[in-house]
Parts: C-alpha cells; structure tokens; sequence
C-alpha cells in the first residue's frame, strides 16, 4: 500500500510469470479485495520447470490499495526420500510470480517469508540458525544436530502433515521488500490472512477459473 499510495492509483499489471523450482506443479496468484476473491493474476495449473514462460493476461488486472495478492504453489516430492525446503537451488523449492505492470512504481521486489523458528516448534526445537541446514541451538538435547536432520528423522503420517500444515498456517508471516531507489530492506511481520471468500467455487465469471 504504502508505495501505490506514493504513486497515487492503481497499477495494471499485463503479464505474468509464474515461477517454481522442479517440485513445483501448479502456481497461481489471487487477487483479494475487501476480503473476496476476485481474479486470478497469472493461473498455471500444469507448471513445467523446463517450461517457463511469460504469459499475457487478457484483459489485464487492476491492482488497488488495499489489495491483497496471494500467491499459492502445488508441489510433488513423492519422488524424494528426504524434506524439500526452500532455498534457490532447483531442488529447494520456491513459490513466486513475476508480474508486469504499469505505471512503475518504486518498488524492486516484494515477498514473503515464514520463520523457521516459529515452524521448529512442532518439532520441540526452540532456537536454529535461519540458514540452512538450520543448526539447532536450542533446546541443550539438541544442540549440533540440525534442523534438516529432525525433520528427516520425524515419524511422518498423513495425519502428522496435516497437522504441521495447520502448524505453519497458523503462524506469522515475515514481509521483504526492496524500495526504489537503492536502499534498505523494510521487514514487517503479519498475522496470517484469512481464507479470502469465494463468491461461488465453480463461477465462470472469476478470471482464470
């Protein structure tokens, strides 16, 4: 908000890029106003990694203060024996979306982030590093192992990915954003945003559906 306000209206973005790691099999971008899911900024529900490119959108999307964008990503790692985390190799995953827009705004990147402290707790691990493998400094039992080894370790089900989904989802969610010109990053935590209503899940009238 703070840098549409600085331009003064809305911003129209034309273009998308939808963008994962080799994990990735679906990306897509929601547009929430007042709390209700309007559009669809960029929808790619068979994501191919060796098969990224940058898509039009027609007509475009006006973006408004007091917008939200949510972006969402689907991945499969039943091919993998151990944890996917984030990170910029191609086997660590990331959810992002590259939007083209006008007017520009003095703003280079945005996005956000989870906590990786506020994840270990599911884990009883009370204090890790924030680079991976995350070392562990805290609790005593656990100091020199790594974050990465508890999670290898830990008795999945199901039910217990379920529930550390639930665990995650339920926590902050730390903001990144880079302003124009060169400066210093602007941190921000924020609560989780509530599920966005959807007017009618099979509606041909949302853009993207």
């Amino acid at each position: 908000d703070p840098y549409l306000q600085e331009l003064g209206q809305p911003i129209n973005v034309f273009a998308s890029m939808p963008h994962a790691h080799t994990a990735g099999a679906a990306v897509r971008t929601k547009l929430v106003r007042n709390g209700t899911f309007v559009s669809y900024v960029g929808r790619d529900e068979t994501y191919d990694f060796d098969l990224q490119e940058i898509r039009p959108l027609e007509p475009e999307i006006v973006i408004k203060e007091g917008d939200q964008l949510i972006t969402g990503c689907t991945f499969k790692t039943t091919d993998r024996t151990l944890s996917t985390h984030g990170g910029l190799s191609s086997r660590q995953e990331m959810c992002m979306n590259f939007l083209q827009y006008y007017p520009r705004m003095k703003l280079d990147i945005c996005y956000t982030m989870l906590d990786v402290n506020q994840q270990a707790t599911f884990f009883g691990v009370h204090y890790a590093h924030w680079e991976f493998p995350f070392p562990i400094y805290y609790p005593q039992n656990l100091a020199g192992q790594t974050l990465y080894d508890v999670i290898n370790r830990y008795p999945w089900t199901n039910e217990e990915a379920e529930r550390f989904e639930q665990h995650v989802r339920g926590g902050k969610v730390m903001s990144y954003c880079l302003p124009e010109p060169a400066g210093g990053p602007v941190y921000d935590l924020h609560d989780p945003l509530p599920d966005p209503i959807v007017p009618d899940a099979n509606s041909t009238s949302i853009p993207g559906c």
